[in-house]
Protein backbone atom coordinates (compact mmCIF):
# COMPACT_ATOMS: atom_id res chain seq x y z
CA UNK A 1 0.00 0.00 0.00
CA UNK A 2 1.26 3.42 -0.70
CA UNK A 3 0.24 6.08 1.21
CA UNK A 4 -0.19 10.09 0.22
CA UNK A 5 0.44 12.74 1.96
CA UNK A 6 -0.79 15.69 0.78
CA UNK A 7 1.23 19.84 0.90
CA UNK A 8 -0.66 22.64 0.56
CA UNK A 9 -0.54 24.74 -2.05
CA UNK A 10 -1.92 27.98 -1.39
CA UNK A 11 -0.82 29.31 2.19
CA UNK A 12 1.30 26.41 3.16
CA UNK A 13 0.85 25.24 6.53
CA UNK A 14 2.04 22.08 8.06
CA UNK A 15 -0.08 19.87 10.31
CA UNK A 16 1.65 18.23 13.13
CA UNK A 17 -0.09 16.16 15.35
CA UNK A 18 -3.98 16.48 16.46
CA UNK A 19 -3.09 20.58 16.02
CA UNK A 20 -5.76 22.08 13.57
CA UNK A 21 -4.54 25.51 11.28
CA UNK A 22 -7.64 27.50 9.62
CA UNK A 23 -7.49 27.72 6.14
CA UNK A 24 -9.03 30.42 4.20
CA UNK A 25 -10.88 33.18 6.33
CA UNK A 26 -14.98 31.75 5.40
CA UNK A 27 -17.12 34.47 3.35
CA UNK A 28 -20.69 35.46 4.97
CA UNK A 29 -23.88 34.38 3.25
CA UNK A 30 -24.79 36.38 0.58
CA UNK A 31 -28.64 38.92 1.06
CA UNK A 32 -31.81 37.17 0.75
CA UNK A 33 -32.79 37.93 -3.10
CA UNK A 34 -35.24 34.92 -3.96
CA UNK A 35 -35.95 35.25 -7.72
CA UNK A 36 -38.64 34.08 -9.81
CA UNK A 37 -38.89 30.56 -10.17
CA UNK A 38 -37.59 29.22 -7.26
CA UNK A 39 -40.24 27.14 -5.68
CA UNK A 40 -40.44 24.45 -2.59
CA UNK A 41 -43.21 21.52 -3.79
CA UNK A 42 -44.46 18.46 -1.73
CA UNK A 43 -44.87 15.64 -4.54
CA UNK A 44 -47.85 13.16 -3.04
CA UNK A 45 -46.85 10.84 -0.23
CA UNK A 46 -44.11 8.28 -1.68
CA UNK A 47 -40.65 8.03 -1.74
CA UNK A 48 -38.41 9.83 -3.92
CA UNK A 49 -34.88 8.45 -4.91
CA UNK A 50 -33.53 10.27 -8.13
CA UNK A 51 -34.03 13.35 -10.16
CA UNK A 52 -32.28 14.13 -13.38
CA UNK A 53 -33.41 18.26 -15.00
CA UNK A 54 -35.24 18.01 -18.66
CA UNK A 55 -34.85 20.37 -21.63
CA UNK A 56 -38.08 22.13 -20.72
CA UNK A 57 -36.54 23.17 -17.20
CA UNK A 58 -38.71 20.66 -15.59
CA UNK A 59 -37.38 17.27 -14.05
CA UNK A 60 -38.33 13.36 -14.07
CA UNK A 61 -37.99 11.37 -10.41
CA UNK A 62 -37.94 8.44 -9.76
CA UNK A 63 -38.60 6.03 -6.89
CA UNK A 64 -40.98 3.78 -5.44
CA UNK A 65 -44.95 3.92 -4.45
CA UNK A 66 -46.67 1.60 -2.10
CA UNK A 67 -50.65 2.65 -2.13
CA UNK A 68 -51.17 0.26 0.61
CA UNK A 69 -49.69 0.05 3.99
CA UNK A 70 -48.05 -3.52 3.75
CA UNK A 71 -48.28 -3.96 0.07
CA UNK A 72 -45.36 -4.55 -2.17
CA UNK A 73 -44.28 -1.78 -3.44
CA UNK A 74 -43.69 -0.24 -7.29
CA UNK A 75 -41.34 1.79 -9.17
CA UNK A 76 -42.62 4.95 -9.49
CA UNK A 77 -41.88 7.90 -12.25
CA UNK A 78 -43.36 11.26 -12.05
CA UNK A 79 -42.56 14.57 -14.12
CA UNK A 80 -42.63 18.48 -13.04
CA UNK A 81 -42.21 21.29 -15.21
CA UNK A 82 -40.23 24.10 -14.61
CA UNK A 83 -42.90 25.98 -12.24
CA UNK A 84 -42.91 22.79 -10.14
CA UNK A 85 -46.27 21.35 -11.59
CA UNK A 86 -46.75 17.56 -11.87
CA UNK A 87 -47.43 16.86 -15.03
CA UNK A 88 -46.84 13.11 -15.54
CA UNK A 89 -47.08 10.15 -13.08
CA UNK A 90 -47.23 6.55 -13.58
CA UNK A 91 -46.52 3.62 -11.60
CA UNK A 92 -44.14 0.36 -13.27
CA UNK A 93 -44.44 -2.71 -11.47
CA UNK A 94 -45.22 -6.34 -11.23
CA UNK A 95 -46.91 -8.84 -8.57
CA UNK A 96 -44.28 -8.69 -5.67
CA UNK A 97 -42.03 -5.75 -4.61
CA UNK A 98 -40.37 -3.12 -7.11
CA UNK A 99 -38.53 -0.04 -6.88
CA UNK A 100 -36.32 2.69 -9.19
CA UNK A 101 -33.22 3.94 -7.53
CA UNK A 102 -31.74 6.48 -10.51
CA UNK A 103 -32.47 7.37 -13.72
CA UNK A 104 -30.26 9.42 -16.23
CA UNK A 105 -31.49 11.36 -19.59
CA UNK A 106 -29.73 9.17 -22.66
CA UNK A 107 -28.68 10.85 -25.97
CA UNK A 108 -31.99 9.85 -28.58
CA UNK A 109 -33.83 12.50 -25.43
CA UNK A 110 -35.28 9.64 -23.23
CA UNK A 111 -34.46 8.21 -20.06
CA UNK A 112 -32.75 5.27 -18.89
CA UNK A 113 -33.72 3.88 -14.84
CA UNK A 114 -32.62 1.52 -12.51
CA UNK A 115 -33.46 -0.59 -9.68
CA UNK A 116 -34.59 -4.15 -8.39
CA UNK A 117 -37.52 -6.58 -8.63
CA UNK A 118 -38.82 -9.12 -6.73
CA UNK A 119 -41.55 -9.65 -9.58
CA UNK A 120 -41.53 -12.53 -12.41
CA UNK A 121 -39.66 -15.17 -10.83
CA UNK A 122 -36.64 -13.93 -9.29
CA UNK A 123 -34.62 -16.41 -7.36
CA UNK A 124 -32.19 -14.02 -5.48
CA UNK A 125 -31.89 -13.15 -1.55
CA UNK A 126 -33.00 -9.38 -2.52
CA UNK A 127 -34.34 -9.44 -6.12
CA UNK A 128 -32.91 -9.18 -9.59
CA UNK A 129 -31.35 -6.30 -10.80
CA UNK A 130 -34.05 -4.41 -13.08
CA UNK A 131 -33.39 -1.35 -15.64
CA UNK A 132 -36.33 0.45 -18.17
CA UNK A 133 -35.65 2.54 -21.12
CA UNK A 134 -37.97 5.43 -21.10
CA UNK A 135 -38.78 7.46 -24.44
CA UNK A 136 -39.44 11.18 -24.34
CA UNK A 137 -43.10 10.67 -23.03
CA UNK A 138 -41.68 8.54 -20.22
CA UNK A 139 -43.55 5.16 -22.40
CA UNK A 140 -41.33 2.56 -21.96
CA UNK A 141 -39.67 1.05 -25.09
CA UNK A 142 -37.39 -2.02 -23.11
CA UNK A 143 -37.27 -3.16 -19.68
CA UNK A 144 -35.08 -6.38 -18.49
CA UNK A 145 -33.77 -8.54 -15.02
CA UNK A 146 -30.22 -8.91 -14.34
CA UNK A 147 -29.57 -12.12 -12.08
CA UNK A 148 -25.79 -13.42 -11.24
CA UNK A 149 -24.59 -17.15 -10.57
CA UNK A 150 -24.43 -15.77 -6.78
CA UNK A 151 -27.93 -16.06 -5.54
CA UNK A 152 -27.11 -14.49 -2.36
CA UNK A 153 -26.04 -11.00 -3.79
CA UNK A 154 -26.93 -7.80 -3.75
CA UNK A 155 -27.75 -6.91 -7.50
CA UNK A 156 -30.20 -3.44 -7.36
CA UNK A 157 -29.04 -1.34 -9.29
CA UNK A 158 -28.33 2.20 -7.35
CA UNK A 159 -26.39 4.27 -10.21
CA UNK A 160 -26.52 4.24 -13.54
CA UNK A 161 -25.41 6.47 -16.59
CA UNK A 162 -25.55 6.62 -20.86
CA UNK A 163 -21.58 6.52 -21.52
CA UNK A 164 -20.48 8.06 -24.44
CA UNK A 165 -20.23 5.35 -26.76
CA UNK A 166 -24.33 4.98 -26.59
CA UNK A 167 -24.23 2.22 -24.18
CA UNK A 168 -25.16 2.06 -20.64
CA UNK A 169 -23.32 1.96 -17.22
CA UNK A 170 -24.75 0.49 -14.24
CA UNK A 171 -23.53 -0.25 -10.59
CA UNK A 172 -24.58 -2.57 -8.36
CA UNK A 173 -23.12 -3.53 -4.41
CA UNK A 174 -22.92 -6.12 -2.40
CA UNK A 175 -19.51 -6.61 -0.21
CA UNK A 176 -17.78 -4.81 -2.89
CA UNK A 177 -18.82 -3.29 -6.14
CA UNK A 178 -20.10 -4.49 -9.33
CA UNK A 179 -20.05 -2.54 -12.69
CA UNK A 180 -22.24 -3.46 -15.75
CA UNK A 181 -21.71 -2.63 -19.08
CA UNK A 182 -24.62 -2.54 -21.83
CA UNK A 183 -25.06 -2.09 -25.22
CA UNK A 184 -27.71 0.48 -26.44
CA UNK A 185 -30.73 -2.70 -26.80
CA UNK A 186 -29.66 -3.57 -22.79
CA UNK A 187 -27.32 -6.65 -23.97
CA UNK A 188 -24.37 -7.79 -21.18
CA UNK A 189 -21.24 -6.48 -22.81
CA UNK A 190 -19.18 -7.10 -19.46
CA UNK A 191 -19.78 -7.37 -15.70
CA UNK A 192 -16.80 -7.36 -13.08
CA UNK A 193 -16.79 -7.28 -9.20
CA UNK A 194 -14.31 -5.35 -7.88
CA UNK A 195 -13.29 -6.86 -4.09
CA UNK A 196 -11.83 -4.63 -2.08
CA UNK A 197 -9.92 -6.73 1.02
CA UNK A 198 -11.54 -4.60 4.07
CA UNK A 199 -14.57 -5.45 5.93
CA UNK A 200 -17.84 -4.15 5.69
CA UNK A 201 -18.31 -2.36 2.42
CA UNK A 202 -21.88 -1.51 1.56
CA UNK A 203 -23.88 -0.01 -0.84
CA UNK A 204 -24.89 2.98 1.12
CA UNK A 205 -25.25 6.58 -1.38
CA UNK A 206 -23.11 5.04 -4.19
CA UNK A 207 -22.15 6.82 -7.15
CA UNK A 208 -20.41 6.33 -10.53
CA UNK A 209 -19.73 9.79 -13.17
CA UNK A 210 -17.75 9.55 -16.60
CA UNK A 211 -14.59 11.77 -16.52
CA UNK A 212 -13.70 13.59 -19.56
CA UNK A 213 -11.61 11.18 -20.60
CA UNK A 214 -13.68 8.39 -21.09
CA UNK A 215 -13.35 6.84 -17.72
CA UNK A 216 -15.15 5.86 -15.07
CA UNK A 217 -15.35 7.27 -11.17
CA UNK A 218 -17.04 5.32 -8.69
CA UNK A 219 -17.53 6.44 -4.95
CA UNK A 220 -18.77 4.21 -1.96
CA UNK A 221 -17.85 3.51 1.33
CA UNK A 222 -18.71 1.27 4.48
CA UNK A 223 -22.46 1.37 5.73
CA UNK A 224 -24.08 3.02 8.46
CA UNK A 225 -23.68 0.50 11.15
CA UNK A 226 -20.11 -0.20 10.90
CA UNK A 227 -18.18 1.59 13.93
CA UNK A 228 -14.78 2.60 11.74
CA UNK A 229 -16.51 3.64 8.58
CA UNK A 230 -13.87 4.81 5.57
CA UNK A 231 -14.55 5.66 2.32
CA UNK A 232 -13.16 4.52 -0.87
CA UNK A 233 -13.04 6.21 -4.83
CA UNK A 234 -11.42 4.14 -7.77
CA UNK A 235 -11.08 4.90 -11.56
CA UNK A 236 -12.00 2.20 -14.43
CA UNK A 237 -11.36 2.53 -18.27
CA UNK A 238 -14.09 1.87 -20.57
CA UNK A 239 -13.88 -1.79 -20.74
CA UNK A 240 -13.74 -1.50 -16.86
CA UNK A 241 -10.18 -2.24 -16.20
CA UNK A 242 -8.72 -0.58 -12.99
CA UNK A 243 -6.06 2.38 -13.46
CA UNK A 244 -6.16 3.42 -9.97
CA UNK A 245 -7.70 3.39 -6.40
CA UNK A 246 -7.94 5.10 -3.10
CA UNK A 247 -8.62 3.88 0.16
CA UNK A 248 -9.49 7.36 2.14
CA UNK A 249 -9.68 7.15 5.86
CA UNK A 250 -9.03 9.48 8.79
CA UNK A 251 -7.04 9.74 11.84
CA UNK A 252 -7.33 5.82 12.15
CA UNK A 253 -8.99 6.02 15.71
CA UNK A 254 -11.92 3.38 16.52
CA UNK A 255 -13.88 6.15 17.44
CA UNK A 256 -13.73 8.04 13.84
CA UNK A 257 -15.55 7.87 10.72
CA UNK A 258 -15.62 9.06 7.18
CA UNK A 259 -17.91 8.76 4.67
CA UNK A 260 -17.91 9.98 1.51
CA UNK A 261 -21.48 10.47 -0.81
CA UNK A 262 -20.85 13.20 -2.85
CA UNK A 263 -19.01 12.80 -6.33
CA UNK A 264 -18.72 15.04 -9.31
CA UNK A 265 -16.70 15.07 -12.56
CA UNK A 266 -15.00 18.38 -13.76
CA UNK A 267 -14.30 19.92 -16.57
CA UNK A 268 -10.24 19.84 -15.87
CA UNK A 269 -10.96 16.11 -15.93
CA UNK A 270 -10.75 15.31 -12.34
CA UNK A 271 -13.18 14.65 -9.74
CA UNK A 272 -14.25 16.77 -6.85
CA UNK A 273 -15.57 14.17 -3.69
CA UNK A 274 -17.20 15.51 -0.57
CA UNK A 275 -18.78 13.64 2.51
CA UNK A 276 -18.23 13.50 6.48
CA UNK A 277 -15.34 13.13 8.62
CA UNK A 278 -14.95 13.40 12.90
CA UNK A 279 -11.46 12.56 12.83
CA UNK A 280 -10.81 16.72 13.64
CA UNK A 281 -13.69 17.41 15.79
CA UNK A 282 -16.26 16.53 18.61
CA UNK A 283 -18.74 17.25 16.14
CA UNK A 284 -19.27 15.86 12.66
CA UNK A 285 -17.79 18.03 9.93
CA UNK A 286 -17.65 18.18 5.85
CA UNK A 287 -15.28 16.96 3.85
CA UNK A 288 -14.29 17.81 0.54
CA UNK A 289 -11.55 16.52 -2.20
CA UNK A 290 -10.06 17.37 -5.56
CA UNK A 291 -8.42 14.92 -7.50
CA UNK A 292 -6.85 15.43 -10.50
CA UNK A 293 -7.64 12.33 -13.97
CA UNK A 294 -4.62 10.82 -12.23
CA UNK A 295 -6.04 10.34 -8.70
CA UNK A 296 -3.78 12.95 -7.63
CA UNK A 297 -5.38 14.85 -5.01
CA UNK A 298 -5.12 18.70 -5.51
CA UNK A 299 -6.48 20.23 -2.49
CA UNK A 300 -8.66 19.03 0.97
CA UNK A 301 -10.76 20.91 3.34
CA UNK A 302 -13.15 20.50 6.01
CA UNK A 303 -16.30 22.80 6.74
CA UNK A 304 -16.74 23.40 10.20
CA UNK A 305 -19.79 24.60 11.77
CA UNK A 306 -22.32 24.43 15.00
CA UNK A 307 -23.38 21.02 14.42
CA UNK A 308 -22.62 17.44 12.65
CA UNK A 309 -23.46 17.59 9.45
CA UNK A 310 -22.22 16.33 6.14
CA UNK A 311 -22.20 16.64 2.23
CA UNK A 312 -24.51 14.61 0.56
CA UNK A 313 -24.26 15.48 -3.28
CA UNK A 314 -22.30 17.41 -5.69
CA UNK A 315 -22.66 19.41 -9.27
CA UNK A 316 -19.93 21.07 -10.79
CA UNK A 317 -21.09 24.89 -12.64
CA UNK A 318 -20.11 26.42 -15.90
CA UNK A 319 -17.05 28.58 -14.05
CA UNK A 320 -15.60 25.48 -12.53
CA UNK A 321 -17.26 26.37 -8.98
CA UNK A 322 -18.85 23.77 -7.36
CA UNK A 323 -22.38 23.81 -5.90
CA UNK A 324 -23.35 20.70 -3.03
CA UNK A 325 -26.00 19.76 -0.90
CA UNK A 326 -25.94 18.88 2.43
CA UNK A 327 -27.49 18.39 5.56
CA UNK A 328 -27.34 18.02 9.51
CA UNK A 329 -26.26 14.50 10.41
CA UNK A 330 -29.51 12.70 11.68
CA UNK A 331 -32.21 10.82 9.75
CA UNK A 332 -33.97 14.32 10.11
CA UNK A 333 -32.62 17.50 10.10
CA UNK A 334 -32.03 20.22 7.78
CA UNK A 335 -31.02 20.91 4.00
CA UNK A 336 -27.64 22.88 3.25
CA UNK A 337 -26.49 24.69 0.17
CA UNK A 338 -22.96 25.25 -0.23
CA UNK A 339 -21.05 27.09 -2.81
CA UNK A 340 -17.14 26.75 -3.23
CA UNK A 341 -15.35 28.09 -6.23
CA UNK A 342 -12.84 25.22 -8.17
CA UNK A 343 -9.85 25.57 -5.25
CA UNK A 344 -11.96 24.91 -2.78
CA UNK A 345 -12.58 28.39 -1.58
CA UNK A 346 -16.21 29.26 0.62
CA UNK A 347 -18.45 31.28 -1.57
CA UNK A 348 -21.66 30.92 0.79
CA UNK A 349 -23.55 29.03 2.13
CA UNK A 350 -27.24 28.57 3.37
CA UNK A 351 -29.50 26.04 5.61
CA UNK A 352 -32.98 25.74 5.57
CA UNK A 353 -35.23 23.95 7.40
CA UNK A 354 -36.64 21.37 5.30
CA UNK A 355 -35.62 18.25 2.90
CA UNK A 356 -34.72 16.76 6.07
CA UNK A 357 -32.93 13.52 4.41
CA UNK A 358 -30.36 13.38 1.97
CA UNK A 359 -30.98 15.56 -0.16
CA UNK A 360 -29.59 15.39 -3.83
CA UNK A 361 -28.76 18.47 -6.26
CA UNK A 362 -28.88 18.95 -9.85
CA UNK A 363 -28.22 21.87 -12.44
CA UNK A 364 -30.98 23.43 -14.11
CA UNK A 365 -30.82 24.70 -17.68
CA UNK A 366 -31.41 27.94 -16.61
CA UNK A 367 -28.55 27.64 -14.23
CA UNK A 368 -30.22 28.03 -11.04
CA UNK A 369 -30.29 24.32 -9.12
CA UNK A 370 -32.48 21.67 -7.75
CA UNK A 371 -32.92 19.23 -4.91
CA UNK A 372 -35.17 16.15 -3.81
CA UNK A 373 -35.19 14.34 -0.32
CA UNK A 374 -34.12 10.70 -0.74
CA UNK A 375 -36.76 8.59 0.45
CA UNK A 376 -39.02 11.13 0.93
CA UNK A 377 -41.66 13.75 -1.39
CA UNK A 378 -39.99 16.74 -1.56
CA UNK A 379 -38.59 18.91 -4.80
CA UNK A 380 -37.25 22.59 -4.34
CA UNK A 381 -36.09 24.54 -7.02
CA UNK A 382 -33.30 27.50 -6.17
CA UNK A 383 -32.28 30.73 -7.47
CA UNK A 384 -28.37 30.71 -8.92
CA UNK A 385 -27.87 32.04 -5.42
CA UNK A 386 -29.41 29.20 -3.30
CA UNK A 387 -32.22 31.74 -2.39
CA UNK A 388 -36.22 29.90 -2.32
CA UNK A 389 -39.60 32.17 -1.89
CA UNK A 390 -39.87 34.49 0.72
CA UNK A 391 -41.96 32.28 2.39
CA UNK A 392 -38.95 29.96 2.71
CA UNK A 393 -36.33 31.56 4.51
CA UNK A 394 -32.69 30.37 5.53
CA UNK A 395 -31.25 30.04 9.11
CA UNK A 396 -28.28 31.46 10.56
CA UNK A 397 -25.67 29.19 10.37
CA UNK A 398 -21.57 29.60 10.15
CA UNK A 399 -18.90 27.62 8.37
CA UNK A 400 -15.25 28.12 8.91
CA UNK A 401 -12.60 26.48 7.05
CA UNK A 402 -9.99 24.15 7.94
CA UNK A 403 -7.02 21.79 6.14
CA UNK A 404 -7.14 18.45 6.87
CA UNK A 405 -4.70 15.74 5.49
CA UNK A 406 -6.49 12.41 5.33
CA UNK A 407 -4.45 9.18 4.76
CA UNK A 408 -4.79 7.77 1.32
CA UNK A 409 -4.17 3.97 0.94
CA UNK A 410 -4.06 2.45 -2.83
CA UNK A 411 -5.57 -1.27 -1.41
CA UNK A 412 -4.86 -4.39 -3.85
CA UNK A 413 -8.27 -4.34 -5.25
CA UNK A 414 -8.97 -7.67 -7.36
CA UNK A 415 -11.10 -7.15 -10.61
CA UNK A 416 -12.83 -10.71 -11.68
CA UNK A 417 -15.36 -10.90 -14.48
CA UNK A 418 -18.29 -12.07 -13.51
CA UNK A 419 -21.43 -14.14 -15.64
CA UNK A 420 -24.78 -12.14 -15.15
CA UNK A 421 -27.59 -13.26 -16.94
CA UNK A 422 -30.11 -10.79 -19.25
CA UNK A 423 -33.91 -11.83 -18.23
CA UNK A 424 -37.17 -10.60 -19.60
CA UNK A 425 -39.36 -8.39 -17.67
CA UNK A 426 -42.93 -7.49 -18.39
CA UNK A 427 -43.42 -4.61 -15.33
CA UNK A 428 -47.26 -2.86 -16.18
CA UNK A 429 -47.66 0.81 -16.58
CA UNK A 430 -50.57 2.15 -14.34
CA UNK A 431 -51.61 5.93 -13.22
CA UNK A 432 -51.17 7.37 -10.12
CA UNK A 433 -53.24 10.29 -8.62
CA UNK A 434 -51.10 12.30 -6.24
CA UNK A 435 -51.23 15.81 -5.97
CA UNK A 436 -48.76 18.52 -5.78
CA UNK A 437 -48.57 20.98 -2.86
CA UNK A 438 -46.50 24.40 -1.86
CA UNK A 439 -43.99 23.46 0.99
CA UNK A 440 -41.71 25.08 3.81
CA UNK A 441 -41.87 23.39 7.10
Amino acid sequence: MRYWTFVATAVAVLAIGAQEFAAEAPSTTEPQDASAGAWAKDIGDRYLDAHVPDDSGGFVLVGSDQQVIGSDEDGWIVRVDANGNLTTQKRLGGPNGDALHCITQTSDGGWIAGGWTESYGSQHWDGDGWICKLDSTLKVQWQKRYRSTNKYRNERVLAILASSDGGYLALMFDESPYLMKLDSSGSVLWYKAYEIPTYGIGYVKSKLVQLTDGGIAVLGGEPWYSFNRDGFLFKVNSDGNLLWNHWIAGRSSEDESEELHALTATSDGGVVVGGYTTSYSDTGDGWLFKFDSGGNRLWEYRYKGSDSWLFTDAEELQDGSIILSGSYYSWAGDTRVVKVSSTGKLLWYKRYDMLDYWPEISITSDGSFAMHNEEGDDVVKFSSTGDLTAACKSTKWKLKTYKTTAAIYDPDITVTDQKMKKLNMNAKMYDTTETVTSNCH
